[in-house]
């Protein structure tokens, strides 16, 4: 989901403009009567109008700003998700690229969870986009049990990451 954007009066005027003259500009922007658009210059921080894009609020700050209303743009962040690093299938990041590669020449296809689109083996859906997950029974699953010293690499690495977080939790909260 992406970011999206408030603009808010900072309920005062811009140097050089009077409250009648920033009032008068107001209604004449938004086409409303001046009563309607008075609560945005008399001194409280008042939320304008909210979610849109950067665009939208960057020219509606710049047009505010124009009447001579302080105002500012305030950034909301979208919901964020995980992003997905793995190149292969699900379930087949332990296949080899060329075995990968000649079942694709050999027309192999797999059905994905999220469409029900039946296709070539592919990273991706051709449908909808999302990363290839096959069907149980779709695609060979192979069952591979990581060397011993691989298991020890991952659990120093999460305890690394563990202690760089606490270490960041207790930095900004002194």
């Amino acid at each position: 989901m992406k970011d999206t954007y408030e603009v808010i009066s900072l309920g005062k005027p811009l140097a050089g403009f009077s409250r009648k003259r920033v009032t008068d500009n107001l209604a004449t922007l938004f086409q409303k009567d001046r009563v309607l658009v008075a609560p945005l210059v008399q001194g409280q921080i008042r939320k304008v109008q909210g979610d849109l894009s950067h665009k939208a609020a960057y020219t509606l700050h710049q047009s505010l700003q124009e009447a001579g209303l302080d105002a500012e743009l305030k950034r909301i962040p979208g919901e964020e998700t995980a992003a997905e690093f793995s190149l292969v299938p699900e379930g087949e990041e332990t296949t080899p690229y060329q075995e990968l590669a000649k079942r694709h020449q050999q027309g192999e296809t797999v059905i994905c969870k999220h469409c029900n689109c039946e296709q070539q083996i592919a990273p991706y859906c051709s449908e909808c986009g999302k990363q290839l997950i096959a069907k149980a029974g779709a695609m060979p699953q192979q069952v591979t049990v990581p060397a011993s010293g691989t298991v020890i690499k991952r659990i120093i690495g999460i305890f690394v990451v563990v202690l760089a977080a606490i270490a960041a939790y207790f930095y900004i909260n002194q």
